[in-house]
């Protein structure tokens, strides 16, 4: 109720933005595509209507964008007038409908999150002091941010990135191979049928499964990045120390999941990756529109660290969508209210 007494609030205080004429939007349709390279076969790929609404009439790339645009604007014009906390940006999937932009951007699924490796061995220690703001970013163990493309797979970017953590921390700054992750890593269907997870989505545990049976994780540079499915390579040589013996599931609890951060390194999370959080630039995200749906997720990510702005809590999240997006691919968002759904599903791998 109090969420959707705030969801009021902010639409009735909506910022109007005067809207353009029809050549002023025409115009600023065709200055994205040229800035973004979008070509036609781009705009109208696997445009689709809400399958709950079959009959409903498709809106053109053009609307979308335009849509997105006059929000974009109405949203940072309250950031200037010190009503929201963080910044929006057109990118170049803002033609896509939210549907689209999640079938090709995100990756997650929450089937059998379950293992024989799991371990919950984690005592939280409540007289434990933390530093106010951390970074493992600044250690040295979180590797450059990279782009997953249009592969469905950022679990694999997210738990691949949770594994090296705890390789650095070991003294291995190896960069792991994500492409190995898509090709080869499966799920059981009824425990039995092997199902590769790919582009098309899919979980922690599978990575992990797969990092013990086959000897840890192969290096990028052996084994790279292509953005699509190929042929499995498991005889490529494993980096030393990346062998997955157990993982822990993080209590859904944020103050734990902090401690644990700080103590134990990088960890594998997911949220509700909105449509605001798509546009998102900088500042702090707080998911203002209410977009996030609390009981779900849909994307994973790396967490590397927290900190506190002008009496705001957050996260500092790495993300698997390039550099240009959010803080130079990284994004800050509010901490202490499991926004978006962050403290369901958070893990860190134990190595061998």
């Amino acid at each position: 109720m109090v969420k959707l007494v705030f969801v009021i609030f902010i639409a009735i205080c909506a910022v109007a933005v005067a809207k353009l004429s029809a050549d002023e939007e025409n115009e600023l349709f065709e200055n994205y595509l040229k800035k973004f390279n979008i070509t036609d076969n781009q705009l109208n790929v696997h445009m689709y209507s809400s399958s709950s609404q079959p009959s409903k009439k498709k809106k053109s790339s053009k609307e979308i964008f335009l849509e997105k645009y006059y929000a974009i604007e109405e949203h940072n014009e309250r950031y200037r007038n010190g009503d929201e906390t963080y910044q929006q940006v057109i990118h170049p999937y803002s033609h896509l409908s939210h549907d689209d932009f999640l079938r090709y951007r995100t990756g997650l699924t929450s089937f059998l999150r379950i293992s024989e490796k799991k371990s919950n061995n984690f005592t939280i220690d409540l007289k434990f002091t933390l530093p106010d703001n951390f970074n493992w970013v600044q250690s040295g163990v979180v590797r450059p941010v990279q782009n997953q493309g249009l592969c469905q797979c950022s679990y694999a970017f997210a738990t691949v990135g949770a594994i090296e953590g705890q390789l650095s921390l070991l003294g291995n700054n190896s960069k792991l191979s994500e492409q190995e992750v898509v090709d080869c890593a499966r799920y059981y269907l009824f425990f039995v049928i092997p199902i590769v997870l790919g582009c098309d989505g899919g979980n922690d545990v599978a990575v992990y499964d797969y990092a013990k049976k086959y000897n840890g994780l192969t290096t990028a540079e052996i084994y790279p990045y292509q953005g699509k499915v190929n042929r499995c390579q498991t005889n490529r040589p494993k980096v030393q120390g990346s062998k997955v013996r157990s993982f822990v599931d993080v209590p859904a609890d944020e103050e734990a999941m902090k401690q644990i951060l700080y103590t134990r390194g990088p960890l594998y999370v997911t949220i509700y990756a909105s449509p605001t959080f798509a546009s998102y630039t900088s500042g702090i995200y707080t998911d203002s529109l209410g977009e996030c749906d609390n009981m779900k997720s849909n994307h994973a990510l790396l967490l590397v660290g927290y900190g506190e702005e002008a009496d705001q809590d957050y996260w500092i999240l790495k993300n698997s969508w390039g550099e240009s997006y959010g803080e130079n691919g990284y994004v800050r968002i509010s901490r202490g209210v499991n926004l978006c759904n962050i403290a369901k599903d958070a893990s860190y791998p134990n190595l061998y």
